[in-house]
C-alpha cells in the first residue's frame, strides 16, 4: 500500500507553499528543494508533486503553476490560462493523431480475429473524433470571426451614441452558475 514520505504527501507541502501566492509570485527550485527534500530540476527528478499542487490550486483558488526553464515555477496570471489551455489542446490533438497511427499502422498478420475487428473499431472511432474535431475547428473561427464583426460593429455604435450626447452604459460581465465544477 502506498505510503506518503514524511507525514504529508509531497504534493501537500508544494501546495502549502504556494497556495496564497499572487499571480506572477516566482517559486524557485531551491525552494521547492526545501520543501521536497531533492531537487526538482535535476534530471530525471520527480516532478508529479509540483504537477498535481498545481491540480489542486487550480481547483482551490482558479490558478495554476507555469513552468519556468532555469528558474522554477510562476503562478500563472489569469491571461494566461487561456494560452496554455491551446497549448494542452494542440498537443491532445497530436496525440489523437499519434493514435490513430497506432491503429492504421500495425502488423495484421500478428493480431487474430478478434484483435483485428477490435483495433479496427478504435481506429474508426478516433478518426471519426478527429473529423469531428476538424469540422469543430472551422466552425469555431466561423464564429469567431462573426463575433469579432459585431464587437466592431457594437463598438462603432457607441461611440456614435456617445458622440451625440447618449449614455451608454459599461459593459457587465455576468457570472454563469457553476453547479457542474461544484459536485
Amino acid at each position: 500500500m502506498f505510503k506518503p514520505k514524511g507525514d504529508r504527501p509531497l504534493w501537500q507541502k508544494v501546495l502549502d507553499l504556494v497556495i496564497d501566492m499572487e499571480p506572477g509570485t516566482v517559486v524557485k527550485f531551491a525552494q521547492l528543494e526545501a520543501v521536497l527534500g531533492y531537487n526538482p530540476s535535476a534530471p530525471g527528478a520527480a516532478r508529479q508533486p509540483i504537477r498535481k499542487a498545481a491540480e489542486h490550486l487550480l481547483d482551490a483558488k482558479d490558478r495554476t503553476l507555469r513552468a519556468e526553464r532555469g528558474i522554477g515555477y510562476r503562478v500563472a496570471k489569469a491571461d494566461e490560462h487561456e494560452g496554455m489551455a491551446r497549448g494542452r489542446q494542440r498537443s491532445a490533438r497530436r496525440q489523437l493523431v499519434r493514435a490513430v497511427d497506432l491503429t492504421v499502422h500495425v502488423d495484421r498478420n500478428a493480431l487474430s480475429e478478434t484483435q483485428r475487428a477490435s483495433i479496427d473499431a478504435l481506429s474508426r472511432v478516433l478518426s471519426a473524433q478527429n473529423a469531428m474535431l476538424r469540422r469543430h475547428d472551422v466552425r469555431l473561427d466561423g464564429v469567431e470571426q462573426d463575433v469579432r464583426r459585431v464587437d466592431d460593429r457594437v463598438a462603432a455604435l457607441e461611440a456614435l451614441l456617445r458622440q451625440n450626447g447618449v449614455n451608454v452604459p459599461e459593459p457587465q460581465t455576468i457570472v454563469a452558475d457553476d453547479t457542474e465544477r461544484e459536485g
